[in-house]
C-alpha cells in the first residue's frame, strides 16, 4: 500500500517517490484486468483490508487504433478507454493514487459521488495535478449507484480525447432485488468521437488559437460537439461493426449506461416486438420500482420545413441520454435461437442550431429545419443462443426493488421563499470570430426572477449575465450545510441544455413551460417518477421569440447526508466550502453548470458557497 501524508505532490517530489515506490507502482501497468472484446477494462483492489478499496490510476498519452489507417493520438486511465472501471459496495473506503504521466495538468473529478468537498477533483477543489505530479483521493463510497470518473482540467478536449471510466457502488440487498446475477451484467459507455482525414481529433472550438470559419465555430459552440463516428466502451460502431451479446430467450440481463458524451444526445430504443426492456435506475441509483420502456415509433414532422416522419420526441417512449446521464435498465430478448434484437440510437428535436450572417454581415443563431430527422441507427445486437441446459426463469420485475424506498424531500418553511434562480443563456456569436459566450448566472437574479414570476417579458441581456470568468468569490449560491432549497434552473434559450450539480444531488419536481404569446404552448409536466438525480434535462422554450417564452425546471436539494445511515454521512465541515479557489484546508466551492462540456467551458456554470 502507498501511504504519503500530502495529499499532492510537486512534480519533483513526485518523480523522487515514484522511483522509490517503483515496486509497488508496477501495480499500475497490472492493478487492472485487461478488457476482452467490448468489454471495460475493471480495477483491481490492492489493498487486503476488505472494508478499503485501494488502486493506481495513471494518466497518459498513447497512441490507438480506434479506424483504421493511422493510430489516433489520445490521452487515458492506465493505458485504455474507457479507464478500468472501479467496483466496491456501499461503506468501502476508496483510496485512489492518481499518477499523471502526461504533458499538461489533469484533475480526476468522481461525477455524481457525493464526496467531501476537498475530494470533488475540480479546480476549485485543488490544484491541478502537474505533469509528471500526484494527488491522493480517498472518500467513503455512501451510496449504490452507477458513477463515472472524468478530468475536469480543460474537460471537453480532456473528456473527448478519452479520459473517463465508472465507478459501480453495490448495495447486496439491491442486487438480490433486481434478480440479475453479476455474470448477466453489462457496462456500456455511449460517446462519439470526430477525426479528421488523419484520423486525429478535429480542433476544439473552445480553443481560441484553433483554424474556424466563424460560422463553424459558432455551430459547434451552440449545439456543443458532436461526432463523426460513434464510440461503444471505447470502440467504433459502425453497421458491419456493431458489439454483439450472446443472450437467452427470457433471460434478463442487466445493462448500465453511461453517456459520455460532449453534446449527443442518445435516444435509446428497441423496436416493436417480444423483446422487453425495463428502466430500473438511473443516476443516483435504482428507482423504487421498474418501468417498462416502450418503443420509439415515427411521428409526423411539426417543426421542420420537410415532410419526413421523425422518430417520435414524446420522453415517455425510449429513454434519453443528455451528456452525463445514467440509467440502469434489464433487457428481456425474445426469439428463438439464432435471432438477433437491435438496440437503436434514435435523433430527438433537441433545438439544434445553425449559425448565418445577416445583409451587414453579422452573425446570427437560427433554428436547424431538419433537427431530430436524422435516422436511427444501430448502436449493438442481442444474438439469442441456446442455454447451457435446462429452463431458464423468464424475468419479470420485481414488486419493489429497494429495501429503502425512496422518499420525497420534506421541503423547511422557506424553502418556496429562497429559491436558488439559475439562468441558462447565451450571447450572439462575435461576427469575426464566431465565439459565443454562455452563462447561467446574471447580476441581478432577484429582479430577473421577479419577473419571470409575474410572467413578464425578459430580456436577459439587460441583467447583465455572468458567464463563470466573470464572477467573484462573493458571487454564486449561499447555503447553509442542512438547508433544503429549491433550484428554479430557467432555460431562455431555443435549445435543450442540462444541469448537474456537484456534491448534492435532487429530486425532480415539475417542469413549466411559458410562452407569453402562445397560451397552447403552457403546461407543467410533473416527473415521471420519484428519483434522486445530478443531471437533469432543462428542455428549451416552447415559444419562438427570445424573453417571451421559457422553461422553469424545479429541483430539491437538501445540503446534507441526514437521509443516509449515520455511519456513511459526511460531516457538515466536509462540506463547507467558499471562495472560488482552493486552499489548503478549504474547497473554493461545489460547481454546478450545464454537462454539455463546450457549453461549460464558455462560461455556463457557476458555484455553490456552502457554511454551517
Amino acid at each position: 500500500m502507498i501511504r504519503r501524508d500530502a495529499e499532492t505532490m510537486t512534480p519533483m517530489h513526485a518523480a523522487g517517490w515514484l522511483v522509490v515506490q517503483m515496486a509497488w507502482l508496477l501495480g499500475s501497468v497490472t492493478s487492472y484486468c485487461p478488457a476482452q472484446g467490448w468489454e471495460v477494462p475493471r480495477a483491481r483492489d490492492r489493498n487486503p483490508d476488505p472494508a478499503v478499496f485501494e488502486t493506481v490510476i495513471t494518466v497518459s498519452e498513447q497512441e490507438l487504433q480506434l479506424v483504421g489507417g493511422k493510430k489516433t493520438r489520445m490521452m487515458t486511465y492506465n493505458g485504455s478507454i474507457p479507464g478500468p472501471t472501479i467496483e466496491a459496495e456501499i461503506g468501502t473506503r476508496l483510496i485512489v493514487h492518481v499518477i499523471n504521466l502526461m504533458s499538461e495538468p489533469t484533475l480526476v473529478h468522481w461525477h455524481g459521488v457525493e464526496v467531501p468537498a476537498q475530494m470533488d477533483g475540480t479546480p476549485l477543489s485543488q490544484a491541478p495535478i502537474p505533469k509528471s505530479g500526484y494527488h491522493r483521493y480517498e472518500f467513503t463510497l455512501n451510496n449504490a449507484a452507477t458513477y463515472w470518473y472524468h478530468s475536469h482540467e480543460k474537460t471537453n478536449e480532456q473528456v473527448e480525447r478519452g479520459l473517463y471510466g465508472a465507478l459501480i457502488v453495490r448495495d447486496p440487498k439491491h442486487d438480490a432485488a433486481v434478480g440479475v446475477p453479476r455474470e448477466r451484467e453489462r457496462l456500456i459507455f455511449l460517446d462519439d468521437i470526430s477525426l479528421d482525414k488523419n484520423n486525429q481529433l478535429t480542433p476544439f472550438s473552445t480553443d481560441p488559437r484553433a483554424d474556424f470559419m466563424p460560422w463553424k465555430r459558432a455551430e459547434d459552440l451552440v449545439n456543443s460537439r458532436v461526432g463523426n463516428h460513434l464510440l461503444i466502451n471505447g470502440r467504433v460502431v459502425s453497421g458491419d461493426k456493431l458489439p454483439t451479446f450472446e443472450v437467452e430467450d427470457g433471460v434478463g440481463y442487466r445493462l448500465r449506461f453511461i453517456s459520455v458524451a460532449n453534446g449527443r444526445v442518445f435516444r435509446l430504443g428497441i423496436p416493436e416486438g417480444a423483446s422487453r426492456w425495463y428502466g430500473i435506475g438511473s443516476d443516483q441509483g435504482l428507482w423504487n420500482s421498474a418501468e417498462l420502456i416502450k418503443p420509439i415509433g415515427k411521428v409526423k414532422n411539426v417543426l421542420g420545413h420537410h415532410d419526413e416522419l421523425i422518430s417520435n420526441p414524446d420522453p415517455r417512449v425510449g429513454t434519453t441520454f443528455t451528456p452525463s446521464d445514467r440509467l440502469e435498465v434489464v433487457v428481456v430478448p425474445r426469439g428463438k435461437v439464432g435471432e438477433e434484437v437491435f438496440l437503436e440510437s434514435h435523433d430527438m428535436v433537441k433545438g439544434k442550431h445553425i449559425a448565418y450572417r445577416d445583409p451587414k454581415g453579422e452573425l446570427w443563431f437560427g433554428h436547424d429545419h431538419f433537427d431530430g430527422a436524422g435516422k436511427p441507427m444501430n448502436l449493438f445486437r442481442f444474438k439469442i443462443v441456446k442455454g447451457a441446459g435446462g429452463s431458464p426463469t423468464t424475468w419479470t420485475p420485481p414488486k419493489q426493488l429497494r429495501w429503502d424506498p425512496i422518499q420525497p424531500l420534506v421541503a423547511d418553511k422557506n424553502t418556496r421563499a429562497r429559491p436558488l434562480p439559475v439562468f441558462f443563456g447565451h450571447g450572439l456569436p462575435n461576427r469575426d470570430t464566431g465565439s459565443a459566450m454562455f452563462f447561467i448566472s446574471v447580476a441581478d437574479p432577484e429582479g430577473i426572477l421577479k419577473k419571470v414570476r409575474a410572467r413578464q417579458m425578459v430580456v436577459p441581456a439587460d441583467y447583465d449575465p455572468q458567464p463563470f470568468m466573470k464572477l467573484r468569490p462573493e458571487d454564486g449560491f449561499h447555503v447553509r450545510a442542512g438547508d433544503t432549497r429549491v433550484w428554479e434552473v430557467i432555460n431562455f434559450t431555443g435549445t435543450d441544455h442540462n444541469f448537474h450539480t456537484h456534491g448534492f444531488r435532487f429530486q425532480h419536481l415539475e417542469t413549466e413551460f411559458i410562452d407569453l404569446d402562445e397560451a397552447d404552448n403552457c403546461r407543467t409536466e410533473k416527473p415521471l417518477r420519484l428519483a434522486y438525480e445530478d443531471t437533469i434535462r432543462t428542455p428549451r422554450r416552447p415559444g419562438l421569440t427570445s424573453g417571451r417564452s421559457y422553461t422553469i425546471v424545479r429541483l430539491a436539494t437538501r445540503f446534507d447526508d441526514a437521509a443516509r445511515p449515520a455511519a456513511l454521512r459526511r460531516t457538515h465541515g466536509e462540506l463547507v466550502a467558499g471562495g472560488l479557489a482552493p486552499s489548503a484546508n478549504m474547497s473554493g466551492g461545489w460547481l454546478v453548470h450545464c454537462h454539455f462540456l463546450e457549453h461549460t467551458i464558455q462560461g455556463m456554470r457557476s458555484f455553490i458557497t456552502v457554511t454551517r
